[in-house]
């Protein structure tokens, strides 16, 4: 969040799968982690990015700049996403 604030504008979007918010706090570091195999179900992982989908283009954002490693989700066009750029988390 940091980060985001240092750009002066941005959008975190935090999908908790009913986690309370400690056991969210404690996974952050993850996220400066290589991304690694999924254990989660394909299905469970593509509902997620059609949630996350969803919440940017309910708040109108079209392009965007991605923070952390470079993935690649097929269907983002569905939502009029397009992902200009991969930013090296942390960076």
């Amino acid at each position: 969040m940091q980060r985001v604030a240092e750009e002066g504008c941005g959008v975190v979007v935090v999908l908790a799968n009913h986690e309370s918010s400690q056991a969210l706090l404690e996974r952050i570091p993850q996220l400066t982690q290589p991304p690694r195999q999924y254990t989660r179900s394909q299905s469970r992982i593509y509902s997620e990015v059609g949630t996350g989908a969803q919440i940017l283009q309910d708040l109108g954002i079209g392009k965007l700049r991605h923070l952390g490693p470079p993935l690649k989700y097929a269907g983002l066009t569905g939502y009029d996403l397009e992902v200009i750029e991969s930013i090296p988390f942390p960076g």
